[in-house]
């Protein structure tokens, strides 16, 4: 990506033209590779899904990770003392059923989940997850040749971002306590850094009172690529 034309573009107001150059750049596919994880946006699933994770299992946060299998057990363990493991079933197929399959003890006491993998049918989504005083965690588990189904595609972040860009998206990731000693390595910051201005009209940075942070694309594009900043 040119991200000096992209600045001018911005400077000059021309919204259009900038988002076009953005999105002619994109990559073609985004791979879904069986045995892959990723960090996904909540925003990119459907609807229905995004309702079923936030009103039926309690899961509110921004991201979420995404496993690429063709089987899973239907059942779960428990990490925290304070929380129980939960599994559900979610089969879009069946009048976007959701049920909930394995529910633990307090702390995973009580009885041995049966973790024999099972295949997971076209249209099927396996919950993974926990819930309690800890908080809710959750993963996703979907067939990769099922992605599309539910995974909608944002081809403005699904684009390579060169050295600068992702330098700054990492510094970006860091608390912002930590951040003021790197941004030399990108370039002293400062809100029409071309870099983040990148980030910003590809969708993996936006304006945050007087500063700029990481949306929920850029958070998972730097945890799937394992961007660091040092």
């Amino acid at each position: 990506m040119d991200a000096e034309r992209l600045k001018r573009l911005a400077d000059m107001g021309d919204e259009d033209a900038a988002r076009a150059l953005v999105h002619a750049q994109a990559r073609e596919t985004t791979p879904y590779a069986l045995g892959r994880n990723m960090e996904m946006p909540v925003a990119r699933l459907p609807a229905d899904l995004r309702s079923v994770l936030r009103n039926n299992v309690g899961y509110s946060r921004a991201t979420v990770t995404v496993n690429f299998a063709m089987e899973a057990a239907h059942a779960a363990t428990c990490a925290f003392p304070g929380n129980r493991a939960e599994c559900h079933v979610y089969n879009e197929t069946k009048g976007r059923k959701i049920t909930m399959v394995y529910r633990g003890g307090w702390g995973g006491g009580w009885d041995e989940p049966d973790m024999t993998p099972k295949a997971i049918p076209q249209g099927t989504i396996v919950m993974h997850g926990e819930s309690g005083g800890k908080g809710t965690f959750v993963h996703l588990t979907m067939r990769p040749d099922d992605a599309a189904r539910w995974i909608a595609r944002e081809t403005h972040t699904d684009m390579p971002l060169d050295e600068k860009e992702r330098l700054a998206l990492a510094i970006l990731m860091l608390k912002s306590s930590y951040r003021k000693s790197h941004w030399t390595h990108a370039g002293e910051w400062c809100p029409t850094l071309p870099a983040l201005v990148s980030l910003i009209h590809k969708g993996f940075a936006k304006k945050h009172g007087k500063g700029i942070a990481a949306t929920a694309e850029g958070k998972a594009y730097a945890h799937n690529n394992r961007l660091r900043a040092y």
